[in-house]
């Protein structure tokens, strides 16, 4: 018995050693871009891998010059109102479609959902261009409704609602149609609040994808009143790229390291900031004001 429970401690604190260690590797990105934001031009692109704290004093200025540049209000603004907005929406039109083709009879349901099947599987850059025509020809360009537009309907909801519905006992349907409830009175009070789970993760799933939503926003909105975080220190970069010359020609500046925090605060780790980073050098590097000696 004693060994039984020395093994089970001894289990539980090896587990508990792996999962500290992994939690400090996925911190590691996000550590990695604070010390950025506190380096000095030459600093922040240095490519050694092991120039990690900063060596010629801690440049707090850059969080001020970052912040001067823009109207980070606005651009969270901006991302609060689309993302909720889709969430809204993307809830009401999946748990509807859900319960039709998770609960209703009626002709082609088979064929209608695998078109919804079929959505899911073409990749979402082939629908921009559709999009953005029918977005212009409404006239919603640079609106908050040309934001929220590719998140009208959701094909993944309403897969993830139907089979919600459809793991439900057909019992309570059949109680409440005995009684006389109508089918809107069925869906309205006894079957949609079962489905509450669902939404919820649905929800949860579409917050994350309109946030991370970078190339909808920067093709629909021009207007610097509809830019987003990722969009407004990215795109026009302004006053915040102070340009040094760097022995491969490109030019970059640590102090748009704390534009990342700012536009990534909902995000505790920071996976995809190399990506982003060489991204940004990479459209300074072919960009006019790059190649300026």
């Amino acid at each position: 018995m004693e060994g039984a429970e020395a093994r089970a401690k001894r289990n539980l604190i090896l587990t508990h050693v792996v999962l500290i260690i992994m939690a400090f590797i996925m911190l590691v990105p996000f550590a990695w871009m604070i010390l950025t934001a506190l380096k000095t031009n030459q600093e922040a692109i240095s490519v050694n891998p092991f120039y990690i704290f900063p060596a010629n004093g801690w440049h707090w200025e850059n969080f001020a010059t970052v912040w001067k540049s823009y109207n980070f209000i606005i651009l969270y603004k901006n991302t609060i109102l689309m993302i909720f907005f889709r969430v809204v929406c993307a809830c009401l039109t999946a748990t509807m479609a859900g319960y039709a083709f998770g609960r209703l009879k009626f002709p082609f349901k088979n064929a209608l959902f695998a078109l919804v099947l079929i959505q899911m599987m073409v990749p979402g850059q082939i629908f921009i261009i559709p999009q953005y025509l029918m977005v212009s020809r409404l006239g919603m360009l640079n609106t908050t409704f040309g934001l929220v537009f590719p998140g009208l309907v959701t094909a993944f909801g309403t897969y993830l609602l139907k089979t919600g519905y459809e793991q439900l006992p057909m019992e309570l349907e059949e109680a409440a149609s005995i009684d006389g409830c109508s089918v809107p009175g069925r869906f309205l009070h006894i079957l949609m609040p079962l489905t509450r789970s669902s939404m919820v993760s649905l929800g949860i799933f579409t917050a994350v994808f309109a946030f991370k939503d970078l190339m909808w926003p920067m093709i629909v909105c021009t207007n610097a009143k509809y830019h987003h975080p990722f969009r407004g220190p990215g795109k026009d970069a302004g006053p915040v790229w102070k340009r040094v010359s760097h022995h491969d020609g490109c030019r970059y500046s640590g102090s748009t390291a704390y534009g990342d925090h700012l536009r990534h605060l909902p995000e505790t780790v920071r996976g995809r900031y190399r990506d982003l980073r060489r991204k940004t050098v990479r459209n300074k590097c072919y960009s006019p004001a790059g190649n300026e000696e």
